[in-house]
């Protein structure tokens, strides 16, 4: 296996390349082709040419947001990547698309390589950037050729987000994708990736999305949600400026960033992977320093053996944010193998198994056709010549992430104040409330039944009069623990005021509530409270009624209490067969 790269300007130069290195027509030539030029007849030109030139050959082409070649970096170039394998058969195939499923593109794209006596070792892909679903692409590769490793990318441009382009040598299209099995038992395939972003203060709600389309988060339009947190200017420079500024989301105990490629005027947004309502994400920022922890890491992988080659897929994000870094993690590449590849709109990558779909990441692939693995070779030195500007990133990042962390905090201890009723730890008269309501509601939608307890203690305030209001406190508390122990696990019980205890019954009629209630007033009746006291307790029940308000059933519940305390104390009132009143 061998990898030459050559800066095309014109077909002289080519040609005259072609023939210096000994590059000839081969069906185990895999030609790619990374274009910066995003004009459309210099694409076809191109195309055409190389088609001409190679007819045998495979050729990969798609626009791209820079390229790399042999360890550096070009702005609006084009790099034709010549990778000439000695005992591996590829097999090309390229669909052209017409609509937005991109699930089924991904299955139409490798159907026939589903037919192949063997499954390949590996599938190189390119589809189009700006109207290809890149995590239901993958997902689409997945279901068609399961287990099968996947690299490569979507066709990339310098963030204008206008159009993008792949071609073949015979075709060029502006939706659809291209793609190349490789077929060799003993092919040697090492993939490894670097995610250079870090999730950025609290945690957001994905309040509805539809597959890349992301409706609301956090209780807002997408935009607004952007325009809140980042302000008016940055929203009007948005999908632009969203590059410095990805959501992200977790995939297979992975985070991973997604890109914002549109804006509607209804405020949702276009992304290039996939939310899912419910869920949570994160703003995130860029990390120079992971870069630099994460490429050691990448290093110390790729030096165990010796490889022929090394296939970069990188988001452009990641030049835009960290180019210095950038030029330096391809220079250090380099040094173990030639490298080529692109600044995409999104990465392919199998890992654990499967393939994943992500943004703002690096992902390469090493690949080796020899058995020789050869020895260790020494770590290439690293740069660290943005490691300040790393450190304030990583502590402004730090900063703001504590912060919400500590704001979250205090926002839920006040939500737990608000709910809880300080003397007991139940919940306190307003939750109460909100639950019932909630309740009621489902009573009102579903015929879901629903009864009330609500209790009282039998002569309290004898209790307080002659131990004092420290031990009416510790009784209450432990009244709190009993009827814990007695309510079932759906019941919600709680403090409705002084000695006045509610619990809620979801799903329950009379006849349960009733049940609940006479083994709550055995418990208590036999249970020892502090400074040895027995006490008891009067109880009335009621089940709610169709079109009954919150008020009226508490009313009718409180009436029976009254009942209960009128006929003596120490028992249960009210849920008896027909009482309604």
């Amino acid at each position: 296996m061998r990898l030459d790269n050559h800066e095309y300007h014109d077909e002289e130069g080519l040609r005259a390349f072609c023939q210096e290195r000994g590059i000839r027509d081969d069906a185990r030539l895999l030609i790619q082709v990374f274009c910066g030029n995003l004009e459309g007849d210099f694409i076809r030109a191109l195309s055409t040419l190389l088609g001409e030139m190679f007819p045998s050959a495979v050729i990969m082409g798609t626009t791209t947001g820079g390229e790399i070649a042999d360890g550096v970096l070009l702005e609006e170039g084009v790099v034709i990547s010549f990778l000439a394998f000695e005992r591996t058969r590829l097999v090309p195939c390229m669909q052209a698309w017409d609509n937005e499923d991109s699930l089924a593109l991904g299955k139409s794209l490798v159907s026939a390589l589903a037919g192949e006596d063997t499954q390949p070792q590996m599938v190189i892909a390119f589809a189009t950037g700006l109207n290809t679903n890149g995590e239901d692409f993958v997902e689409g590769i997945n279901e068609a050729l399961p287990g099968v490793p996947l690299a490569g990318g979507l066709a990339g441009e310098y963030l204008r987000f206008r159009e993008t382009w792949i071609f073949n040598g015979r075709e060029v299209i502006d939706q659809g994708a291209i793609a190349v099995a490789l077929y060799n038992p003993e092919l040697r395939i090492q993939t490894l990736y670097s995610m250079d972003w870090m999730p950025l203060g609290r945690p957001m709600n994905v309040d509805r999305a539809r597959k890349n389309l992301l409706i609301e988060l956090d209780g807002r339009p997408a935009l607004e949600t952007y325009r809140y947190y980042l302000g008016d200017e940055a929203a009007e420079r948005l999908p632009v400026l969203s590059v410095q500024f990805p959501l992200m989301v977790e995939r297979h105990g992975v985070k991973l960033a997604r890109a914002c490629v549109g804006v509607n005027d209804d405020g949702s947004m276009v992304f290039m992977g996939n939310f899912r309502t419910g869920e949570q994400t994160w703003f995130a920022i860029g990390d120079p320093q992971a870069l630099l922890d994460r490429q050691s890491e990448v290093m110390q992988q790729l030096r165990r053996a010796r490889f022929e080659a090394i296939l970069t897929f990188t988001c452009v994000a990641r030049k835009a944010l960290m180019k210095q870094l950038i030029e330096d993690e391809a220079r250090v590449f380099n040094e173990l193998a030639p490298t080529a590849g692109f600044f995409t709109y999104g990465e392919f990558f199998h890992l654990q198994g499967a393939n994943l779909f992500f943004n703002y990441t690096l992902t390469l692939v090493a690949l080796s056709e020899s058995s020789d693995e050869g020895q260790l070779l020494e770590q290439p030195p690293i740069s660290l010549s943005d490691a300040r500007i790393s450190t304030e990133a990583r502590a402004y990042a730090h900063l703001i992430n504590t912060t919400a962390r500590e704001l979250g905090e205090l926002i839920e201890r006040m939500r737990r104040q608000a709910l809880t009723d300080e003397l007991t730890g139940l919940p306190n008269r307003r939750h109460l409330m909100d639950r019932l309501r909630a309740l009621i509601g489902l009573h009102e939608r579903n015929g879901e039944p629903l009864s009330v307890l609500l209790m009282d203690l039998d002569g309290f305030k004898q209790v307080n009069d002659h131990f004092g209001h420290q031990v009416g406190d510790e009784v209450l508390c432990e009244l709190a623990r009993v009827i814990e122990q007695v309510v079932r696990l759906s019941d919600v019980p709680g403090r409705w005021g002084g000695e006045e205890f509610l619990v809620v019954c979801p799903n329950t009629r009379a006849a349960g509530a009733r049940d609940l209630a006479e083994r709550l007033r055995r418990r208590i009746e036999q249970h020892e409270f502090p400074s040895g006291l027995r006490i008891t307790a009067s109880i009335g029940c009621a089940e709610h009624v169709h079109g009954e308000s919150l008020d009226r059933l508490v009313a009718r519940a409180d009436a029976a209490l009254y009942r209960a305390k009128a006929e003596g104390k120490n028992r249960v009132c009210g849920c008896e067969q027909g009482d309604s009143e």
